[in-house]
């Protein structure tokens, strides 16, 4: 995995799991929900749900990497930089 769809992944599992706790900030909910429209949106083959069920899961992690490289969605300097502004809230 090359490292800007590595860093994609793990601040994904980070918010997705963020997601899931009582007391995550709002902030990091709204980010995490934001970039995963945003995903949706343009990349109709890269599914987070699967992520979602288990962000520690290394092997949902795999898939979900393996499904943004196939999208080609690391060459797109967006996607990096909206990941950027959630780890950022983090």
């Amino acid at each position: 995995m090359d490292p800007i769809t590595t860093f994609i992944v793990t601040a994904l599992a980070a918010g997705a799991a963020a997601g899931l706790t009582a007391t995550a900030e709002q902030a990091v909910k709204d980010a995490y929900y934001g970039i995963k429209q945003w995903i949706q949106d343009r990349y109709a083959g890269v599914e987070l749900a699967v992520l979602e069920k288990d962000p520690k899961s290394v092997p949902r992690r795999d898939t979900l990497a393996a499904e943004l490289q196939a999208a080609k969605a690391e060459s797109y300097g967006d996607l990096a930089g909206k990941v950027q502004a959630q780890v950022d809230l983090g």
